[in-house]
């Protein structure tokens, strides 16, 4: 890069020496060396860019004192935006399926659909953690499990979600240095009806119980969805 810049600062002065009546014109030699100094110039400036950018990672965002903030992205803009401004966590959600695609429910969402969406995401976030949700019945079996999230971190996701009560799934993506998030109370695949979980002392008591396991499973973090803040804290 130095030498270069040399050589082409050398051609200028050169040039400049020429009388004035004569065409000023950059042969092959000099064309080369002008290109090849601005392209070793934006390489620098791309490379000193990639260094100041923070890459957040799930193993050491914990390690931040601070409140984490999670936003939903859907597509390359929107990810783009969100990553800007320094979120922490991104989520690619399932409730894409209603939101971009019209379905009526999550139900109907693919890993086809998800993976599109997921390396959408991931073209526009360079610094936020990127968490795929996994679609309904692509995590009821470990190996299954495993085969799918594999494929969302493939896709550029650093860690996948699961819905409800799933230890031994968790156990088995932890196992494979696989990332999850737990989500309980609510759970859109599986709901008949959107309303609070955990009002009953029961039900209380079986998400409570829910939460342990995952926790002890391994778990980065759990989603509580639509449940009252006592249960919560």
């Amino acid at each position: 890069f130095v030498w270069s810049g040399i050589r082409l600062l050398y051609m200028r002065k050169r040039n400049s020496s020429i009388s004035n009546s004569e065409p000023r014109t950059m042969n092959c030699e000099q064309q080369t060396e002008s290109y090849f100094f601005i392209q070793c110039f934006w390489c620098i400036v791309s490379c000193f860019d990639k260094f100041l950018q923070k890459k957040y990672n799930p193993d050491t965002i914990y390690s931040m004192n601070k409140k984490l903030v999670m936003l939903t992205a859907y597509d390359y803009p929107t990810a783009k935006i969100v990553d800007s401004v320094g979120v922490d966590y991104i989520l690619v959600g399932d409730s894409l399926g209603m939101v971009v695609l019209g379905y009526p429910n999550t139900t109907f969402v693919t890993m086809q659909d998800m993976l599109h969406h997921v390396r959408a995401v991931a073209r526009g976030a360079k610094t936020s953690v990127i968490i795929a949700d996994m679609p309904i019945h692509t995590y009821d079996i470990e190996k299954y499990a495993l085969k799918n999230a594999k494929l969302f971190l493939k896709a550029g996701a650093h860690m996948v979600k699961i819905e409800g009560n799933k230890p031994e799934i968790v156990k088995t993506l932890v196992k494979n240095n696989i990332q999850v998030i737990g989500h309980l109370g609510l759970l859109p695949q599986t709901a008949k009806t959107y309303r609070v979980q955990g009002k009953e002392q029961d039900q209380a008591n079986e998400i409570l119980q829910a939460a342990m396991a995952l926790e002890h499973a391994g778990a980065h973090a759990i989603i509580l969805e639509c449940i009252p803040q006592h249960l919560a804290e």
